[in-house]
């Protein structure tokens, strides 16, 4: 997985670099951050959002603004909300003391953190990582070529549309938006956040034709669309 880690660039933040990114690492995960200029994430960095699987956003404090009270890093707020946007899944560690008021929409899922006790925050993490790790992105290979030969010359235009929907213990969930992209000489579908024993079904539809796939699990390298 792809872990965008969202944090303050100071001495006191410099656990998150040492303790949190070895911690990610540590489940086999990349770690992604964002150079921030005077405070503002640039279009780099949405787009490394974009591309992450799960972001972890540090609201630590920065500049004390009344007896206890501080305020926090406005890019990491902007970090978490460019999350959201996409969406992927996005956890707040709010330090204690940091202004309530300095918060954003609903949305996300939110650890406490004292400096006194980070090593019960440390842990919280390490669960939420292990959680993720329940649910994969799955990368299939659209099948069978003749099949594929009619979908590559439209799979750009403005009404094709695809998407792919997860069976778990015998319940369809809604179907998901998602595309597809040329890799080499053949064409993916990527699902994002299965369940590893669940099954996961293709569809695609341009001009009211559609090409459906039978369901398949997720080790599985391809689907076989009927249309």
């Amino acid at each position: 997985m792809r872990i965008f880690v969202a944090h303050g660039f100071n001495e006191r933040d410099r656990w998150i670099t040492d303790l949190v990114y070895r911690l990610i690492r540590s489940f086999g995960d990349e770690v992604v951050s964002g150079e921030i200029i005077d405070g503002v994430i640039t279009e780099t960095v949405r787009n490394n959002i974009r591309t992450s699987s799960a972001l972890l956003g540090f609201a630590t404090r920065r500049v004390e603004i009344a007896d206890g009270m501080w305020t926090s890093h406005r890019w990491v707020l902007d970090e978490i909300a460019t999350a959201l946007a996409v969406p992927i899944q996005a956890v707040e560690i709010r330090e204690q003391g940091v202004d309530p008021q300095e918060g954003i929409a609903g949305g996300h899922q939110r650890i406490s953190y004292e400096e006194e006790k980070r090593d019960e925050c440390l842990v919280r993490i390490a669960e939420f990582l292990h959680e993720w790790h329940r649910n994969i992105s799955v990368t299939l290979q659209l099948m069978p070529d003749e099949r594929v030969q009619e979908i590559w010359p439209i799979h750009r235009k403005p009404e094709f549309r695809c998407f792919y929907r997860v069976r778990l213990n015998g319940d369809e969930l809604p179907l998901q938006p998602t595309s597809v992209t040329p890799i080499g000489q053949g064409l993916f579908v990527e699902a994002k956040r299965v369940p590893k024993d669940a099954l996961v079904q293709v569809v695609i539809e341009h001009q009211g034709r559609s090409w459906v796939s039978a369901y398949e699990s997720t080790n599985a390298i391809g689907v076989h669309l009927r249309g």
